[in-house]
């Protein structure tokens, strides 16, 4: 996997610990102004985790290939200063940034944190990318919000399976942004959320988010944190970008069956496609090297006689898996376009039979 080094800071902070999203408090601001919100949520953030080192704290991108370093360049100390990283602790944490990559990919410069927590006993980079506006979490008791699209799904303890209510957004320049949404009914229900961007961490999980919420649910205000999501298309403009949301994360059976790869994968396979989701029962994570998405995995217990091999080239649109059935090999490319294994793809199958 990819990975980023910067200094680490000095000062010893307090660790993080896993539980529920919750009320805010305000961490301390870092030592410089972060850049409008605007200018920080057109692109996707760069997903990795930080693993302390002697003198450094390493980033490992989610879905990067191994051992690969890209400098990270900290000038407001937005990830220095965070809580939750002691001097030597063992524990990885969890970021997701927004900056700017140089030209070259070596470098990547931080403008502002939009989320970090600990690394879920190393399942990192799990779940994909919240594929909406905002996830907005509280405590006190608790209650979670997501900003979709489509609308605005309010949860509770007392209505667990959520109210949702319409879409209604104001942005405006400054970053702020007001979802404001009612419900006709006797008597009816309104929902207020208004977002600003800044520093809010969970004070009983730890969990850092890049905005605080302001909350009124039918007249009770309530304060709480928000983290930015990218809706459906955020990746990019080609119908296989949209599987970085993913990157880091185990494919699941929904995975090969629902967008943006189901229905392709359906055509493509045929009546192998069977075979081919049980021979990644055992599986990596979805993988990225050279802008090729990649999957390899086997059956259990039939490794080198039962695999598969997803990979997807966003550039070309085009998607090619090979199916291992009792050491037999398959492949299928659509449109008879070929994608060049990523490194080590190659190396799976060089220990694979031969076509």
């Amino acid at each position: 996997m990819r990975s980023f080094r910067i200094p680490f800071p000095a000062v010893l902070l307090a660790s993080f610990g896993l539980g529920a999203c919750g009320s805010s408090q305000v961490a301390p601001p870092p030592p410089a102004e972060a850049p409008p919100a605007a200018a920080a949520d057109k692109s996707p953030p760069l997903r990795g985790t930080i693993v302390p080192s002697k003198d450094d704290l390493v980033l490992q991108e989610c879905g990067a290939v191994a051992g690969r370093t890209i400098q990270l360049i900290d000038p407001r100390k937005e990830v220095s200063s965070l809580p939750g990283v002691e001097a030597k602790a063992a524990a990885p944490i969890y970021l997701e940034l927004h900056g700017t990559p140089s030209p070259d990919g070596t470098t990547f410069t931080v403008d502002r944190v939009e989320r970090a927590r600990d690394a879920h006993a190393g399942i990192a980079c799990e779940p994909p990318v919240f594929a909406g506006d905002f996830e907005v979490r509280g405590e006190e008791p608790f209650f979670a919000i997501d900003i979709l699209e489509t609308g605005i799904v309010y949860r509770s303890p007392d209505e667990p399976k959520g109210v949702t209510f319409p879409y209604g957004v104001t942005p405006n320049a400054t970053g702020r942004r007001e979802y404001a949404s009612k419900l006709e009914g006797a008597p009816p229900s309104t929902l207020d959320v208004i977002l600003e961007q800044g520093r809010c961490q969970d004070p009983m999980s730890g969990e850092v988010f890049g905005y605080k919420a302001h909350v009124t649910r039918n007249g009770t205000k309530r304060e709480a944190c928000a983290a930015a999501g990218v809706p459906p298309g955020g990746f990019g403009d080609a119908p296989l970008d949209e599987l970085a949301r993913w990157l880091g994360t185990y494919p699941t059976a929904t995975t090969w069956t629902t967008p943006p790869i189901g229905a392709r994968l359906d055509v493509l396979l045929g009546p192998k496609a069977a075979a081919f989701r049980q021979n990644l029962e055992v599986r990596s994570p979805v993988m990225r090297d050279g802008g090729i998405y990649y999957v390899t995995g086997n059956r259990p217990h039939q490794g080198g006689l039962d695999n598969a091999i997803f990979m997807a080239d966003p550039t070309t649109d085009t998607i090619n898996v090979i199916v291992f059935r009792s050491g037999q090999r398959d492949e299928m490319k659509e449109g008879d376009r070929s994608i060049e294994p990523p490194e080590e793809v190659k190396r799976t199958l060089a220990g694979l039979p031969a076509p």
